[in-house]
């Protein structure tokens, strides 16, 4: 009986141990999955290169708690960025403006263009911009 007895514990503590084991990982997977659920939009931002990746990492981590905090950073990973637009306006009477091209700079100075009267320099000579569907002039 005593046998018995002694294998009965023997056997209620591996299966305690195996229990506790079992816990231990469920809960290690549930905190890295919950973990990873919660980083989504930082992972989202690191990966599309966004501009401003710094704030949603900020508003992920601290405000992410609240379901509001955490759509809303979210919502700004997802986002595409702005692409900041350049409208250059041509405007009759203005001064002429400097357009540098690449060459070395002790080769040529840089062109003038003027727009009222579509005539450009380069170095000492003067002659008229072609049209565009003119040939190029002889060099």
């Amino acid at each position: 009986m005593l046998l018995a007895q002694t294998y009965n514990d023997a056997a209620s503590t591996a299966a305690g141990g195996v229990a506790v084991i079992f816990v231990m990982i469920m809960w290690f997977l549930f905190v890295v999955v919950g973990l990873a659920a919660y980083l989504i939009p930082t992972v989202i931002a690191i990966m599309r290169k966004k501009q401003n990746i710094a704030v949603i990492v900020v508003i992920n981590i601290l405000l992410g708690w609240s379901f509001v905090g955490w759509v809303v950073a979210l919502v700004m990973a997802l986002s595409n960025d702005q692409v900041q637009q350049i409208t250059i306006v041509n405007q009759q009477g203005q001064n002429p403006s400097t357009v540098i091209t690449p060459q070395q700079p002790s080769q040529n100075p840089p062109t003038t263009i003027t727009p009222q009267s579509s005539q450009y320099t380069e170095g000492s000579g003067t002659s008229a911009l072609p049209d565009a569907g003119s040939a190029p002039p002889p060099t």
